[in-house]
């Protein structure tokens, strides 16, 4: 489950960014990861592949190319002088 991990953001107004968007459904602040209905798409397309005769061997890896950021305006609101701070921090680097 991701909520023990969320509650980290509600509870100790810690701005977390999570790898995938279930978390940011869940509660959590923000999210960037890659999109793993992609992911299985591209999967069920390799397994075809094999299926078909393809040796696997034959078949490149391959890197996720798609990916999704999340951002919970909700959470933002609870934690916005903790997020303020951390952009106002970074703008200066």
């Amino acid at each position: 489950s991701v909520r023990p991990l969320v509650s980290l953001t509600e509870t100790g107004r810690v701005p977390v960014i999570f790898p995938d968007i279930s978390f940011v459904e869940a509660g959590g602040l923000m999210s960037y990861g890659p999109d793993f209905q992609e992911i299985h798409r591209r999967t069920a397309e390799i397994v075809a592949k094999i299926l078909k005769g393809t040796p696997p061997g034959d078949i490149p890896v391959e890197q996720p190319t798609k990916f999704v950021f999340g951002l919970n305006f909700k959470t933002t609101a609870k934690l916005e002088r903790c997020v303020n701070d951390i952009i106002d921090t970074a703008g200066r680097k």
